[in-house]
């Protein structure tokens, strides 16, 4: 047996980047979907609205009805970064949006048609939005936080990098907490995969987008949650992000949902109030008693 990465062949290694382990995917996507229906008919918004000037830099913005100086939440869609959109996520709204949170689900460009380090610029271009806009929608520009799953798990480990947010022209302190939910957090073995056929990742990309490589001192207090039922790489990508970021001095929390998958992290936990990680999220977020 060839051993491509820790110990996996090509097929171990490329069963960690699919689906395959949940059970009934196509009615799970069902669900999903009317989930973001029910929650785009229930929550007064404000959709499609441009942050940038490329195509797909939209975001959508749910608000509690009285929403005046509220605290913000940003969220990130997964989707290996070249599908699913904003509309697909408007669930999380229902998870947020009671507790009086403005809540943000934004679009970015994917690839074929942009690359990873076009993805994070147009991700940045969304934070520097919410900062510069978010109060004409009732949010508070200085209580931000963000979060994402999967490939948007990656993307706001990213964007909470000191680095990066005193690159984009942003404040220290701009992102209050972060809540990374089944992240990819070393691209090494992504590149190895099957993936990486349409993703067309370099070893140059390896080396600059993988966020385990690039901890610092200096990021706010992060969350890392990853369900129980996904793939052990998940699993350990997870737990490794959450000891480095803390070997660094940050604060870091890592929470593993039992019996969640990687569909129904978000769905049924994330975006439910009173579930173990929404509960978690919030108390992250400054909620008492959450």
């Amino acid at each position: 047996m060839t051993n491509l990465y820790k110990g996996y062949d090509q097929a171990g290694l490329d069963a960690q980047f699919v689906l395959s382990g949940a059970d009934d995917l196509d009615a799970l996507f069902a669900r999903r979907q009317r989930a973001a229906e029910a929650a785009r008919n229930r929550h007064r918004s404000a959709c499609g609205l441009a942050y940038g000037g490329l195509p797909g830099e939209t975001l959508d913005v749910y608000m509690p009805d009285c929403a005046d100086g509220a605290p913000v939440l940003l969220f990130i869609h997964g989707g290996f970064w070249r599908s699913l959109a904003a509309a697909d996520f408007a669930f999380v709204a229902d998870g947020f949006v009671p507790a009086d949170i403005v809540t943000v689900v934004i679009d970015y460009p994917l690839i074929p048609q942009t690359d990873l380090a076009g993805i994070i610029a147009s991700c940045s271009r969304a934070l520097a939005w919410v900062r510069g806009s978010i109060a004409d929608h009732g949010g508070d520009p200085d209580n931000v936080h963000i979060s994402g799953n999967s490939a948007g798990g990656h993307l706001v480990a990213e964007l909470a990098h000191p680095d990066r947010v005193r690159a984009s022209g942003l404040p220290a302190g701009t992102i209050k907490s972060v809540c990374a939910i089944s992240g990819l957090f070393e691209l090494a073995p992504v590149r190895l995969s099957f993936q990486n056929e349409t993703l067309d990742l370099m070893q140059a990309d390896v080396e600059r987008f993988s966020p385990q490589r690039h901890v610092t001192p200096g990021f706010p207090p992060t969350l890392v949650a990853v369900g129980g039922s996904e793939t052990r790489e998940f699993l350990d990508q997870s737990g490794d992000y959450a000891d480095r970021l803390r070997a660094e001095g940050n604060r870091a929390d890592l929470l593993v949902v039992p019996g969640a998958n990687h569909i129904t992290i978000v769905l049924d936990h994330f975006a439910r109030p009173d579930s173990d990680l929404n509960t978690a999220a919030l108390a992250l977020m400054g909620f008492a008693g959450a």
